[in-house]
């Protein structure tokens, strides 16, 4: 059960930084970035459930 928990994990942290890739192309500026990286956390959230 352990090592499925560490998978989701994983997998989140990987669809997280590929969010970040795909979206933050060019635009580095703070905010843009945060705004970013609230989406990408939403995201990975809905899809562990």
């Amino acid at each position: 059960m352990l090592g499925g928990t560490a998978s989701l994990e994983t997998s989140a942290r990987a669809q997280i930084a590929s969010r970040f890739l795909e979206t933050a192309e060019g635009d580095t500026a703070p905010e843009s970035l945060k705004q970013v990286g609230r989406d990408a956390l939403h995201v990975a959230s809905t899809m562990r459930r």
